[in-house]
Protein backbone atom coordinates (compact mmCIF):
# COMPACT_ATOMS: atom_id res chain seq x y z
CA UNK A 1 0.00 0.00 0.00
CA UNK A 2 2.73 2.46 0.66
CA UNK A 3 3.53 2.50 -2.82
CA UNK A 4 0.41 2.89 -4.09
CA UNK A 5 0.31 5.92 -2.21
CA UNK A 6 3.69 6.84 -3.60
CA UNK A 7 2.91 6.74 -6.92
CA UNK A 8 -0.36 7.72 -6.97
CA UNK A 9 1.18 11.30 -5.19
CA UNK A 10 3.69 11.43 -7.72
CA UNK A 11 0.78 10.88 -10.81
CA UNK A 12 -1.63 13.69 -9.11
CA UNK A 13 1.60 16.11 -8.70
CA UNK A 14 2.65 15.71 -12.60
CA UNK A 15 -1.30 16.04 -13.66
CA UNK A 16 -1.15 19.39 -11.89
CA UNK A 17 1.98 21.14 -13.33
CA UNK A 18 0.51 19.75 -16.64
CA UNK A 19 -3.01 21.34 -16.20
CA UNK A 20 -0.78 24.65 -14.72
CA UNK A 21 1.55 24.66 -18.00
CA UNK A 22 -1.63 24.43 -20.22
CA UNK A 23 -3.33 27.47 -18.47
CA UNK A 24 -0.47 29.28 -17.69
CA UNK A 25 2.82 28.42 -19.57
CA UNK A 26 4.25 28.54 -16.74
CA UNK A 27 4.45 26.19 -13.48
CA UNK A 28 2.56 27.71 -10.79
CA UNK A 29 2.16 30.91 -12.72
CA UNK A 30 -0.07 33.65 -13.95
CA UNK A 31 0.38 37.08 -15.21
CA UNK A 32 2.47 38.89 -12.23
CA UNK A 33 1.41 42.27 -11.32
CA UNK A 34 4.75 44.81 -11.73
CA UNK A 35 5.95 46.31 -7.87
CA UNK A 36 8.12 48.58 -6.84
CA UNK A 37 11.74 47.26 -6.62
CA UNK A 38 11.96 48.50 -2.77
CA UNK A 39 9.02 46.10 -2.20
CA UNK A 40 11.91 43.11 -2.90
CA UNK A 41 13.89 45.13 0.48
CA UNK A 42 10.88 44.82 2.30
CA UNK A 43 9.62 41.94 2.65
CA UNK A 44 13.29 40.24 3.31
CA UNK A 45 12.98 42.49 6.01
CA UNK A 46 10.74 40.16 7.49
CA UNK A 47 13.08 37.48 7.66
CA UNK A 48 15.64 37.39 11.00
CA UNK A 49 18.60 35.37 10.08
CA UNK A 50 22.47 35.77 9.40
CA UNK A 51 22.53 32.89 6.69
CA UNK A 52 19.83 32.16 4.53
CA UNK A 53 20.30 29.22 1.80
CA UNK A 54 18.23 30.87 -1.66
CA UNK A 55 16.12 28.68 -3.86
CA UNK A 56 15.07 31.72 -6.46
CA UNK A 57 13.07 31.55 -9.57
CA UNK A 58 14.17 34.72 -11.79
CA UNK A 59 11.33 34.64 -14.41
CA UNK A 60 8.59 36.07 -11.61
CA UNK A 61 11.45 38.44 -10.61
CA UNK A 62 12.01 39.92 -13.09
CA UNK A 63 7.92 40.44 -14.52
CA UNK A 64 7.14 41.92 -10.91
CA UNK A 65 10.48 43.92 -10.42
CA UNK A 66 12.06 44.91 -13.65
CA UNK A 67 15.50 45.47 -14.20
CA UNK A 68 18.34 42.43 -14.10
CA UNK A 69 16.51 39.91 -12.07
CA UNK A 70 19.31 37.99 -11.29
CA UNK A 71 21.35 41.14 -9.71
CA UNK A 72 18.51 43.00 -8.33
CA UNK A 73 17.52 39.67 -5.94
CA UNK A 74 21.59 39.11 -5.25
CA UNK A 75 21.93 43.31 -4.40
CA UNK A 76 18.94 42.83 -2.03
CA UNK A 77 20.00 39.43 -0.70
CA UNK A 78 23.45 40.43 -0.20
CA UNK A 79 22.04 43.99 1.92
CA UNK A 80 19.74 42.09 4.15
CA UNK A 81 21.70 38.87 5.57
CA UNK A 82 25.05 38.41 6.68
CA UNK A 83 25.98 35.53 4.27
CA UNK A 84 24.07 34.02 1.18
CA UNK A 85 24.58 30.14 -0.35
CA UNK A 86 22.45 28.86 -2.82
CA UNK A 87 22.97 24.96 -4.75
CA UNK A 88 25.91 24.56 -7.00
CA UNK A 89 24.46 20.64 -8.12
CA UNK A 90 26.61 19.07 -11.08
CA UNK A 91 24.26 16.11 -11.64
CA UNK A 92 26.31 15.08 -14.25
CA UNK A 93 29.32 13.70 -12.49
CA UNK A 94 27.02 10.58 -11.84
CA UNK A 95 27.29 10.33 -15.54
CA UNK A 96 30.24 11.60 -16.55
CA UNK A 97 32.62 10.71 -13.48
CA UNK A 98 34.09 14.12 -13.63
CA UNK A 99 33.39 17.74 -12.49
CA UNK A 100 35.99 20.66 -12.07
CA UNK A 101 34.04 22.67 -9.01
CA UNK A 102 36.24 25.84 -9.63
CA UNK A 103 34.24 26.54 -12.99
CA UNK A 104 31.51 23.76 -13.64
CA UNK A 105 27.76 25.56 -13.86
CA UNK A 106 25.47 24.85 -11.35
CA UNK A 107 22.77 22.68 -13.12
CA UNK A 108 19.74 23.95 -11.11
CA UNK A 109 18.51 26.73 -12.38
CA UNK A 110 19.76 30.80 -13.46
CA UNK A 111 20.58 32.18 -10.31
CA UNK A 112 23.15 29.75 -9.20
CA UNK A 113 24.76 29.73 -12.27
CA UNK A 114 25.03 33.41 -12.28
CA UNK A 115 25.86 33.07 -8.97
CA UNK A 116 28.51 31.25 -9.12
CA UNK A 117 30.72 34.13 -10.17
CA UNK A 118 29.73 36.56 -7.22
CA UNK A 119 30.93 33.34 -4.80
CA UNK A 120 33.42 33.43 -2.46
CA UNK A 121 33.33 29.77 -2.15
CA UNK A 122 32.14 26.56 -2.99
CA UNK A 123 31.89 23.20 -0.74
CA UNK A 124 33.78 20.01 -2.26
CA UNK A 125 30.79 17.74 -2.75
CA UNK A 126 30.84 16.98 -6.65
CA UNK A 127 26.92 16.31 -7.09
CA UNK A 128 25.31 18.21 -4.32
CA UNK A 129 27.49 21.25 -3.83
CA UNK A 130 26.91 24.91 -2.04
CA UNK A 131 27.76 28.12 -3.36
CA UNK A 132 28.50 31.13 -0.56
CA UNK A 133 29.14 34.58 -0.31
CA UNK A 134 29.27 36.72 2.38
CA UNK A 135 30.28 36.55 6.35
CA UNK A 136 30.45 32.54 6.57
CA UNK A 137 32.97 29.82 7.04
CA UNK A 138 32.12 25.79 7.13
CA UNK A 139 34.08 24.03 10.20
CA UNK A 140 33.36 20.78 7.54
CA UNK A 141 36.63 19.96 5.93
CA UNK A 142 35.22 18.01 3.50
CA UNK A 143 32.99 14.64 3.08
CA UNK A 144 32.61 11.67 1.15
CA UNK A 145 28.72 11.32 1.49
CA UNK A 146 26.09 13.99 0.45
CA UNK A 147 23.18 14.94 3.06
CA UNK A 148 25.37 12.48 5.77
CA UNK A 149 25.31 13.05 9.11
CA UNK A 150 28.77 15.02 9.09
CA UNK A 151 28.51 16.62 5.85
CA UNK A 152 28.11 20.36 4.67
CA UNK A 153 24.38 20.54 4.86
CA UNK A 154 23.99 18.91 8.28
CA UNK A 155 26.42 21.79 9.69
CA UNK A 156 23.96 24.26 7.98
CA UNK A 157 21.17 22.73 10.33
CA UNK A 158 23.39 22.75 13.35
CA UNK A 159 23.93 26.89 12.53
CA UNK A 160 19.63 26.55 12.37
CA UNK A 161 19.82 28.54 8.81
CA UNK A 162 17.01 30.02 7.16
CA UNK A 163 15.76 28.16 3.80
CA UNK A 164 14.23 30.95 1.93
CA UNK A 165 12.34 30.55 -1.65
CA UNK A 166 12.10 33.52 -3.86
CA UNK A 167 9.85 33.51 -7.20
CA UNK A 168 9.65 29.39 -6.57
CA UNK A 169 6.82 27.61 -8.47
CA UNK A 170 7.45 24.91 -6.14
CA UNK A 171 8.26 25.09 -2.15
CA UNK A 172 12.08 24.03 -2.27
CA UNK A 173 13.98 22.58 0.25
CA UNK A 174 16.72 20.52 0.82
CA UNK A 175 15.89 19.85 4.34
CA UNK A 176 13.83 16.79 3.10
CA UNK A 177 16.72 15.20 1.71
CA UNK A 178 18.55 15.02 4.83
CA UNK A 179 15.29 14.33 6.49
CA UNK A 180 15.14 11.36 4.29
CA UNK A 181 18.54 10.06 4.36
CA UNK A 182 18.05 10.81 8.55
CA UNK A 183 15.29 8.29 8.58
CA UNK A 184 16.67 5.90 6.66
CA UNK A 185 13.29 6.04 4.32
CA UNK A 186 12.44 2.90 1.75
CA UNK A 187 12.44 4.49 -1.22
CA UNK A 188 15.68 6.08 -1.13
CA UNK A 189 19.01 4.00 -0.87
CA UNK A 190 22.64 4.94 -1.37
CA UNK A 191 25.02 4.63 -4.33
CA UNK A 192 28.76 4.85 -4.26
CA UNK A 193 30.40 7.22 -6.99
CA UNK A 194 33.83 7.38 -7.80
CA UNK A 195 35.44 9.62 -10.23
CA UNK A 196 37.88 12.63 -11.16
CA UNK A 197 37.31 16.38 -9.04
CA UNK A 198 39.15 19.11 -10.27
CA UNK A 199 39.76 22.03 -7.14
CA UNK A 200 42.14 25.04 -6.99
CA UNK A 201 43.98 23.20 -9.76
CA UNK A 202 44.51 19.91 -8.66
CA UNK A 203 42.41 17.14 -9.55
CA UNK A 204 41.69 14.38 -6.92
CA UNK A 205 40.22 10.68 -7.07
CA UNK A 206 37.26 10.68 -4.94
CA UNK A 207 34.74 7.79 -4.08
CA UNK A 208 31.34 9.71 -2.76
CA UNK A 209 27.92 8.38 -1.47
CA UNK A 210 24.95 9.97 -2.47
CA UNK A 211 21.03 9.07 -1.74
CA UNK A 212 19.45 7.70 -4.99
CA UNK A 213 15.66 6.84 -5.47
CA UNK A 214 14.63 3.39 -5.85
CA UNK A 215 10.85 4.35 -6.62
CA UNK A 216 9.71 7.61 -8.81
CA UNK A 217 8.73 10.40 -5.98
CA UNK A 218 7.34 13.65 -5.75
CA UNK A 219 7.95 15.42 -2.87
CA UNK A 220 4.65 16.15 -1.08
CA UNK A 221 5.46 20.16 -0.68
CA UNK A 222 2.15 21.62 -0.50
CA UNK A 223 1.91 19.81 2.43
CA UNK A 224 4.20 19.76 4.16
CA UNK A 225 4.22 24.08 3.62
CA UNK A 226 0.74 23.82 4.77
CA UNK A 227 2.02 21.63 8.22
CA UNK A 228 4.95 24.18 8.93
CA UNK A 229 2.06 26.70 9.94
CA UNK A 230 3.31 29.62 11.39
CA UNK A 231 6.85 28.49 11.31
CA UNK A 232 6.66 29.23 7.78
CA UNK A 233 7.16 33.02 7.24
CA UNK A 234 5.16 34.43 3.84
CA UNK A 235 6.70 37.74 2.84
CA UNK A 236 5.12 36.88 -0.62
CA UNK A 237 5.08 40.43 -2.71
CA UNK A 238 1.60 40.07 -4.78
CA UNK A 239 2.00 36.67 -7.43
CA UNK A 240 6.17 36.47 -5.91
CA UNK A 241 6.66 33.56 -3.99
CA UNK A 242 8.84 34.91 -0.72
CA UNK A 243 8.38 32.64 1.73
CA UNK A 244 11.38 31.08 4.72
CA UNK A 245 11.31 28.65 7.74
CA UNK A 246 14.52 27.85 10.04
CA UNK A 247 15.69 24.41 9.17
CA UNK A 248 15.31 23.20 13.08
CA UNK A 249 11.42 24.04 12.31
CA UNK A 250 11.33 21.95 9.39
CA UNK A 251 13.39 19.60 10.79
CA UNK A 252 11.26 18.91 13.62
CA UNK A 253 8.30 18.64 11.66
CA UNK A 254 9.62 15.71 9.36
CA UNK A 255 11.09 14.17 12.34
CA UNK A 256 7.93 13.96 13.88
CA UNK A 257 6.01 13.04 11.19
CA UNK A 258 8.34 10.48 9.40
CA UNK A 259 8.73 8.78 12.45
CA UNK A 260 4.83 7.74 12.37
CA UNK A 261 4.93 7.89 8.82
CA UNK A 262 7.69 6.72 6.62
CA UNK A 263 6.12 8.14 3.42
CA UNK A 264 4.82 11.20 4.87
CA UNK A 265 7.38 13.25 2.15
CA UNK A 266 5.79 11.37 -0.50
CA UNK A 267 2.44 10.48 -0.03
CA UNK A 268 -0.65 12.88 0.25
Amino acid sequence: MSNVRLYAHAAQSLLREWSLKGVSGLVGGSAVERRRPAALRDALREFDADTVVVYAGLSDVAAAFGGDPYERLRDALVAEFDAVLTPGFTFSFRRTGIVDLDRALPETGTFGRRFLADAAFRTDDPVFSLLGAGDFAFATDGTDRSYGPDGYWAELHDRDVLYLNVGTGRFRCSAFHLAEVRHRVPYVSETELSGLVKRNGDVRRVAHRIPTDDRYRRFARRKVRADLGDALTDASVGDVRIQGCRASDVDALLDDRLSEDEYYLVSR
